[in-house]
């Protein structure tokens, strides 16, 4: 009873949870007096992983409003000041990274995204279309062998076969 209970809250939590999408890797780079920008969305994470920063350049992250200037330096935690965490950022979207380069030389850096999360369905749900095709039946069945099935109703099952397989099966009432 206890491993029906444990695969049942695994389906619960793998229907409901959601899933990270798969990351995306992306450059910013700016050359003399240029600025390169990149909006991370709502739900994406954007971790900044190595770069080259010269001084007077700056990465620039806005949150809410509020800008937080990165300078050359920072990502080492060679000048810490007080309140500060040194290392590249790590960014929860909404927010925008704007690499500005005001020295000689280009500036870059290179940056992961984690993409917005995503709900998975996975290939045994049984969806209700929305549609104008009338009505549908919610049939629960059971097997012994996978291969003769029949009705069944929600409750409590002994043990007393050696496996008792369940599935959901949507179909239309005419």
């Amino acid at each position: 009873m206890k491993c029906a209970k444990i695969l049942l809250i695994g389906m619960f939590l793998g229907l409901c949870c959601p899933n990270l999408s798969a990351n995306s890797y992306t450059n910013l780079v700016a050359g003399p007096s240029q600025v390169a920008s990149l909006y991370i969305r709502t739900g994406e994470v954007a971790r900044v992983l190595s770069g080259k920063l010269a001084t007077p350049s700056k990465l620039t992250v806005t949150l809410n409003g509020s800008n937080f200037d990165y300078l050359p330096g920072d990502f080492s935690g060679s000048s810490p000041s007080a309140g500060y965490i040194p290392g590249p950022p790590i960014i929860a979207g909404p927010a925008m990274l704007t690499l500005v380069c005001n020295g000689s030389s280009p500036v870059f850096c290179s940056v992961e995204i984690k993409g917005p999360t995503e709900h998975v369905m996975p290939s045994t749900a049984v969806v209700i279309p929305a549609d104008s095709g009338g009505p549908v039946n919610i049939i629960l069945e059971s097997s012994i062998d996978l291969i003769t099935w029949t009705g069944a109703l929600p409750g409590t099952y002994g043990t007393s076969t050696t496996n008792r397989f369940f599935r959901v099966r949507a179909e239309r009432t005419p």
